[in-house]
């Protein structure tokens, strides 16, 4: 699919630090606020339309019902996200693009939580679909720290037919919270369809820039730079330690490197953005179009890892309670390829319970199409599966479409 947008883009800034700096207090839900003060973010979002931005996120980070829920709005979903579109809309006009903006969904799958992946997959099509409803250009899901709900997020945003963002956070190691690599991430997530990915918040351009720079080789959609401005300063924790000029000096070197879709996080206000617009106001638009090589790359545990043409399969495992032992003389063995076979759900299950314990490409034999779906949809990761199961090649290429699977 053609990335829908021209490129270069710059995003808008922060939102919930000015917010706070206005008067949001802890423990209020910050979209009911807005509603209640819609002129304070009037003011944000002109000021960020005339400063350059040529995407505008509405406030609807927190609006899904699982946030919603901490503050008894769990049932008003469609209304405030609407709401929150509306005034957006009024605000900027058909002068930029409206993202539907998504946080985390606030729960996690196992073994760290106890969600299952499609309640996840629900919580985000229902804001999506009322995202939708309200005429947003596009999704955003940003500061996002789990696998489990970026998948969740694209392929939500893939049923409703809408163009997808994607930008996660990452911690001081270069990881998600939960320790996977962005790079592992990328490929996933572009694998099952995202137009877009990248970083926000997390840190300074600087460190920010370091981590996408791993990603520019191998990223076949546009990539999303969106640092903070910097730190926070000591003794007033709304200013941060980078100026305007400064961190469009540095988010330059981003743009020099072929990143093209940049904004501002946390610290970040209208003059960082207008000092972003200098930097590309003078660049034609473009039509994107992937340079890189397209690589065999599974991902397993949040670990991306590389497939040649000398791999080869393991012999077959059984999903059984003694599968973790076979699989660990196996990778003692060296062989490239592990391969499990799959014949029911709770075989599905099984493997999905001891996947976390394995550390080499894995690849799924079944004859079944829909346990094939039901372990590719639930896999936070990117699985190989086996093309000499008896499953109709034009279905397998289906669901490598969809859930960024391999055929192998």
């Amino acid at each position: 699919m053609n990335f829908p947008f021209k490129l270069p883009l710059v995003l808008d800034g922060a939102t919930g630090s000015y917010l706070m700096a206005n008067g949001l207090e802890n423990g209020v839900c910050p979209e009911q606020w807005i509603l209640e003060n819609p002129h304070i973010l009037t003011k944000l979002q002109k000021d960020y339309l005339s400063a350059g931005s040529d995407i505008i996120l509405a406030p609807t980070f927190g609006a899904n019902r699982q946030k919603l829920k901490d503050y008894g709005l769990e049932q008003q979903v469609e209304q405030i996200n609407k709401k929150l579109v509306d005034l957006t809309r009024k605000n900027v006009g058909k002068s930029a693009l409206i993202a539907g903006d998504l946080s985390t969904s606030g729960l996690m799958v196992k073994p760290y939580g106890e969600a299952s992946f499609d309640q996840i997959y629900e919580i985000y099509y229902d804001q999506a679909y009322a995202l939708k409803l309200a005429g947003v250009d596009l999704l955003f899901f940003e500061t996002q720290m789990f696998l489990s709900d970026m998948r969740a997020g694209v392929l939500a945003a893939k049923q409703l037919d809408l163009p997808v963002f994607v930008s996660m956070t990452i911690e001081e190691n270069g990881r998600t919270i939960m320790g996977e690599d962005p790079l592992a991430i990328m490929i996933v997530l572009q694998a099952m369809g995202a137009d877009a990915i990248g970083i926000n918040c997390s840190c300074g351009p600087d460190k920010l820039i370091k981590q996408l720079h791993r990603l520019v080789d191998f990223a076949r959609v546009p990539l999303i730079a969106k640092p903070n401005a910097g730190i926070p300063c000591k003794d007033n924790p709304f200013e941060y330690d980078i100026s305007p000029d400064e961190f469009a000096r540095q988010m330059s070197k981003a743009f020099d490197m072929g990143i093209h879709i940049l904004g501002g996080c946390c610290g970040t206000n209208p003059d960082y953005i207008k000092k972003l617009k200098n930097i590309t106001i003078s660049k034609p638009k473009y039509v994107f179009t992937p340079t890189a090589k397209v690589y065999n790359i599974c991902v397993i545990n949040g670990t991306a890892m590389f497939l040649n043409d000398e791999n080869e399969f393991s012999e077959h495992i059984a999903c059984n309670y003694d599968m973790i032992d076979d699989i660990l003389d196996i990778e003692d063995d060296g062989k490239k390829i592990l391969l499990i076979d799959i014949n029911s759900i709770d075989d599905a299950d099984l493997f999905l319970e001891n996947v976390h314990m394995i550390k080499m490409p894995v690849a799924i034999y079944c004859d079944d199409a829909n346990i094939v779906e039901y372990t590719l949809k639930n896999y936070q990761g990117r699985l190989i599966v086996n093309m000499d199961c008896s499953i109709d090649k034009f279905i397998l290429k289906n669901f490598a479409a969809k859930y960024g699977a391999i055929i192998y």
